[in-house]
Formats: structure tokens, C-alpha cells, sequence
């Protein structure tokens, strides 16, 4: 895919992004973005507290006591539905009192929350406010899910309004609803309700009281958020690192995966990692803290920035798939030709009857084929340019990349290398960006062939390169799935180390001890198992030992008279070493 390689967004995220798999998952901060006048958390709930108590901070009576960066006293995030409670709570005995006197009664926090919000929000403001934003740009986008907890309109009115027969507005409580927005059209969920609801009590969620009602009785709302945590990756816009939307619902949702997974599951495999759009910097700690819940952070970035990004992601797509296709278009003789003698021919015939000076040409195809399925078939935007069946593509890819890999393994053999460079090259230049099964598959036979052939000209320099190939991948690609894939080429280098520079092998072992590192009893506290480690430590290269120990023991720490190690460094250092065995390497419990 032309992805941009230089975006804030990751390059995983960017092939989710036009692949049309992401749920925008949109909090209050995303309105306050474009109206500054909308109320915060705390300046709602000390609105209503006014009316309650008749004094301006009322509602630090109810609270810690909590400040935001500017030294203004907030309500601490984790307290907001409590102190939403404690104002039903508070507000029966004030009602009472006001009752014996004759005095009206003051409404319920549901109905103060929707009247607040109504005296705030006007459409026509935020249709100004949005004019000329990358936010009015991603009606061409492919978001077309969406999930919100805030009560306001904004949504509906700046990107649901147009196309109201294709687009879906729901709001709660609801039952059985079409979870599929019509073709082109996008759909919203208002989990937490509307303030357009008549009976804004059975509607919005902002007590403790309905939040457990909502997890209770929204069984069918709940795991339809279950679905989409599970099938597409889901971005968090305008939310703070606390908020307890995400803490209450993400939670719920890991969890009631890791029940539903048993004993033998318990990593929240099935829930795919999400993102958390901040326009803050991340400390490490809060990094750690979400990454064990598969949450990744694209910080420093604004959302107008994060949805200038994404256009440009979706451009360069569609940038890169009409190159293909002009490319098969301008030869299609030649690619029909091909076409046909991979899925019609032997693999054997192809291989003794293609010309020498043919066959770099051959492997360019290929890729071309490759690029076609990317572009035209694995990601279902508009209109795709479709020359040929799916299923007999795959086939030919196939086949196609068998046929070249024989003449490469004579060529090795008889110590040639020019179709080895000419496939490393199409590699970089059509998969750089990939982390599909093309793209690994490719990555694991130049690692298997260096290896197997070590006595090449300029072997050096070739192993030298494959290292950068692997670094590469790792910094674009190594998420939850493609952790195991890294641990695997990082130990599969080790036997390359006799013609690797000394830079380069500390590079490789300090990349291998962070996968190791990452590494767990799968029960929760890491994201991927150790039986990979165990599968592939067979090919580890005693001779790399020494530089990983050395690794490994710099991370030691001392304390006063004694030094202390991490229990999981120490069981590298006492089962992956020479003739130790790995299987005692963190066992699964």
C-alpha cells in the first residue's frame, strides 16, 4: 500500500484505515475541540450542583480534592459517576424539605444535564466552526462506524445529516438494531443516550446507578461493542488518560472476553488492539499501563492533525492503486498472458521454460500481481479495478512465488545473487509497507537463504542488509501478532553474527532481549505466550550468547549492598543459555 512511511499514524493502523475496519470511538473532548464553549465534566456537574446547593463550588463538597494543569480545582475523572449519584442522593432530601415548604422541586440530574447541554450547543455554531476542517473531509473517508458517550447532537449534525436514508443515528436504549449502515452510508451508536430523548432519565448514563444499569440490562447494546472490539480496531478520540468511559467499558469488554476464554486463554486475544489519539506526550508508565490492554497511543497529536493524517493515508491509497492499474492496463496482453500460464501450466514447465533473462521480469509481475490483490481486493473502497477472479489470483501469487524461489535457490547454489538482489530490491520498493503473508513469507526465505548459503560474494553486506530489512519491519510493524513474528527472525539472525559488523549484532540482541522481555505466562501480564520462544530457540547461535548475557545482565540494579535482577531476566539467563532448557523459560501456569 502507498502509505505515507513519515505519518503519526502507524503504518498497521494506516491498512486498517483504508481497509474500512476502524470504529471512531469519539468522547467530549472531541466537541470542545471545535466549540470551546461546550461544557467539561466538572463544569456540567457544577452547573447542576448550583441548582442544588445554591453555591457555585457546591460540588467540592462531594469530591477529592483535584486539579487540572492550570491549577484549577476539578472532579478527579474517576469520581464522576459518584458524585452524579450523590446528587440523585442528595437531591431526595433537598426535595423533601423543599416539598414541605411549598417550593419547587428540583429535576432530576438527567433532565438538568439535557437542559445544560441545549443552552450550550447550537448547531449553526458548530456548523461555522467546522467549516474549512479536515473533520468535514472524512465524509469521503471510509469511517463508516461510529461510537460516541457523549448527549450532544454535533456528530449527527455536522457528518449524519446529509445522506439521512443511507446513515443510522441510534440512540439507547435500544433492541435489535441493523448494526450495517446502508452501502456508502455511516452509522452512529450513542451508547451513554441523547439529549434529544423525551425521557432523558431512560436515556443518558451519568450515575453510577445507570452505568450498572447499562451493563446489566444493555446485554444486546454490550455485545455489539463486543463485536466491534473484536472484528475492527477501534480509535479513541477526545478522551482523557482517566476517563472513566474508557475505563468502565473498555474493561467490561476485556474482561468478559478473557471469562468467555477460559482457563487456557487469558491474553484478551480475541479483542484487537486499539488506539488512543492524545494531544498530549505519554509517559512511560501510562504507555505500559494501556499497552497490557492492547491500547496503543499516537501522542502529540491533535485530532484535526490525526484526520489530516488520515486523508492523506487514504489518498496515497488511492494514489497507489491506480498506479497498478494503469501499469496492468498499458500491458494487459502481457499480465493476461501470465495470468494464464500460472493457472494453467506446471509448476515445473514454468520454471525450465522461462527464459534467463526472463525471469527478473517474471518476479515483477509478481510483485504486480501482489500489488493488485492489495490494492483491488483486499481493501473494498469504491469501485475496484478487478481483472481477474480472487481465488485464481491467490493461486497464481502462489505459484508465481514458488517458481521464482526454485531459480533463486540454483542461482545461490551456484553462487549467483543477481535474482536474490533483484527480489530483495521489488521487495523493498512493493512490500516496505506491508506486513501481510507476502510480505513475512519473503522476509523468512532471504533469512533462510543467507544462511543457508554463507560462502556468497558479499555476503556481508547482503546479511547486513536483511538485518536493516528486519529492523524496519519491526519499527513499522511489530504489534501484538507480529511480536512473535520478530522474536522468530531476531533468533533466526543469530547464525549470520560471523559476517555481521559488531553495531549491527548489539543491535539484533538488544531487539531480541525486548521481544524476550515481552514475553509471558499468558494469564494477562503480557500479550503474547512463550511457546514460540521454545518453537524457534533451536536456531539461536551459541556464539550470540555472550553479546545477548551481556544485555542482560546491564539491566540489573543495585540497591544499597545488593543487586537485583528482573525474575524474567534471571530465567533468560539460567534456560536460554547453551545447553540449558527453554521450556523452563517462564512455563505456562
Amino acid at each position: 500500500m502507498g502509505v505515507d512511511l513519515k505519518s503519526r499514524i502507524p503504518v498497521e493502523l494506516q491498512n486498517e484505515i483504508v481497509g474500512n475496519n476502524v470504529v471512531l470511538f469519539i468522547g467530549a473532548g472531541f466537541v470542545k475541540n471545535y466549540l470551546e464553549g461546550m461544557p467539561t465534566w466538572t463544569e456540567l456537574l457544577q452547573k447542576v450542583f448550583h441548582q442544588l446547593t445554591g453555591k457555585k463550588d457546591g460540588i467540592f463538597d462531594y469530591c477529592s480534592v483535584a486539579f487540572d494543569a492550570n491549577r484549577k480545582r476539578i472532579v478527579p475523572p474517576g469520581e464522576h459517576l459518584r458524585v452524579a449519584q450523590q446528587f440523585e442522593l442528595a437531591r431526595e432530601t433537598i426535595n423533601a424539605q423543599r416539598v414541605a415548604k411549598k417550593l419547587p422541586v428540583i429535576d432530576g440530574i438527567h433532565r438538568l444535564v439535557q437542559n445544560e447541554i441545549n443552552s450550550k450547543y447550537r448547531k449553526e455554531e458548530a456548523v461555522r466552526a467546522t467549516k474549512g476542517k479536515h473533520l468535514l473531509a472524512l465524509k469521503r473517508l471510509p469511517f463508516s462506524v461510529w461510537v460516541t458517550t457523549n448527549y450532544d447532537t454535533f456528530l449527527e449534525d455536522i457528518l449524519f445529516e446529509e445522506d439521512s436514508h443511507r446513515n443510522a443515528v441510534i440512540d439507547r436504549p435500544v433492541r435489535n438494531i441493523d448494526f450495517k449502515p446502508s452501502a456508502g452510508g455511516r452509522f452512529l451508536l450513542k451508547i451513554h443516550g441523547s439529549i434529544k430523548s423525551v425521557r432523558p432519565e431512560a436515556s443518558i448514563v451519568i450515575t453510577e446507578d445507570d452505568y450498572h444499569r447499562f451493563l446489566r440490562q444493555d446485554r444486546y447494546l454490550l455485545n455489539k461493542l463486543y463485536t466491534l472490539f473484536c472484528e475492527r480496531t477501534v480509535i479513541f478520540l477526545g478522551y482523557g488518560l482517566s476517563d472513566p468511559n474508557i475505563q468502565f467499558i473498555y474493561n467490561e469488554v476485556l474482561f468478559d472476553q478473557k471469562r468467555t476464554e477460559g482457563d487456557e486463554g487469558r491474553s484478551f486475544s480475541q479483542v484487537r488492539p486499539a488506539y488512543f489519539v492524545s494531544r498530549d506526550k505519554v509517559s512511560p508508565t501510562d504507555k505500559t499501563y494501556f499497552l497490557h490492554k492492547r491500547i496503543n497511543y499516537i501522542e502529540q497529536c491533535p485530532i484535526e492533525d490525526f484526520f489530516s493524517d488520515a486523508i492523506k493515508v487514504f489518498e496515497g491509497f488511492k494514489k497507489s492503486r491506480l498506479s497498478i492499474k494503469d501499469r496492468i492496463e498499458t500491458s494487459r496482453d502481457r499480465y493476461d498472458m501470465l495470468f494464464k500460464d500460472l493457472n494453467e501450466r506446471k509448476e515445473g514447465a514454468l520454471c525450465a521454460e522461462v527464459a534467463l533473462e526472463q525471469r527478473a521480469r517474471f518476479i515483477s509481475f509478481i510483485y504486480d500481481l501482489i500489488e493488485l490483490h492489495k490494492f483491488h481486493y483486499g481493501a473494498p473502497i469504491g469501485e475496484s479495478f478487478r481483472p481477474y477472479d480472487r481465488n485464481p489470483l491467490v493461486q497464481a501469487i502462489h505459484k508465481g512465488t514458488r517458481v521464482y524461489e526454485v531459480w533463486i535457490e540454483e542461482e545461490l547454489a551456484a553462487g549467483k545473487v543477481e535474482l536474490f538482489i533483484a527480489n530483495t530490491k521489488l521487495m523493498k520498493e512493493k512490500l516496505r509497507d506491508s506486513s501481510d503473508w507476502f510480505a513475512k513469507h519473503r522476509l523468512e526465505k532471504i533469512g533462510a537463504w543467507l544462511c543457508q548459503f554463507r560462502d556468497l560474494h558479499d555476503s556481508d553486506k547482503l546479511s547486513q542488509d536483511y538485518c536493516s530489512q528486519i529492523f524496519a519491519y519491526d519499527q513499522q510493524f511489530n504489534t501484538w501478532d507480529d511480536c512473535k513474528f520478530c522474536l522468530e527472525q531476531y533468533v533466526r539472525v543469530t547464525p549470520l553474527f560471523p559476517v555481521l559488523d559488531l553495531q549491527t549484532k548489539e543491535r539484533v540482541v538488544e531487539m531480541l532481549y525486548k521481544q524476550l522481555s515481552r514475553c509471558g505466562r499468558d494469564m494477562g501480564d503480557s500479550w503474547y505466550s512463550t511457546d514460540r520462544v521454545y518453537e524457534c530457540w533451536s536456531a539461536f547461535n551459541p556464539e550470540a550468547w555472550s553479546y545477548l548475557e551481556k544485555v542482560i545482565v546491564k539491566k540489573r540494579v543495585k540497591i544499597g549492598r545488593k543487586v537485583w535482577i528482573d525474575p524474567k531476566d534471571q530465567a533468560m539467563l539460567t534456560h536460554l543459555k547453551p545447553g540449558a532448557d527453554p521450556t523452563g523459560f517462564l512455563p505456562r501456569a
